[in-house]
């Protein structure tokens, strides 16, 4: 996997958002396309996001998820394929494992300014 630096649209209160540069870790592609145009996943371990390029849906589809709630003009409704659900579940287990990882260096941290006082 490598990271990138992209720019990322970042949520702030009340809908606002930021944009921030971020690293990304690239997960996987769909298996099944041609390596370009294609769904794809990515982490971005330090806003703790996982990002997902896929498919546009048909206006029908939008109409259908709009059933449950608005789409805010900040966010999109994609499509990914099921077979997609192995580069799904590694980008979760990418994360997880990022997240596990800060969480092991804070306490560290931690527990060694506690030993200095």
């Amino acid at each position: 996997m490598t990271a990138t630096a992209v720019k990322s649209m970042v949520c702030k209160p009340k809908g606002s958002i930021r944009e921030v540069s971020v690293a990304l870790r690239f997960t996987a592609k769909d298996p099944a396309t041609d390596g370009r145009d294609c769904p794809t996943a990515w982490v971005e371990d330090e806003a703790e996001e996982i990002l997902f390029q896929g498919w546009k849906p048909s206006e029908e589809t939008l109409a259908k998820c709009r059933e449950t709630g608005p789409i805010p003009e900040t966010e999109a409704v994609v499509r990914i394929p099921f077979r997609m659900i192995p580069a799904i579940n590694e980008a979760c287990d990418v994360a997880e494992r990022g997240r596990l990882r800060r969480v092991d260096q804070l306490d560290k941290e931690l527990s060694g300014a506690s030993g200095d006082a």
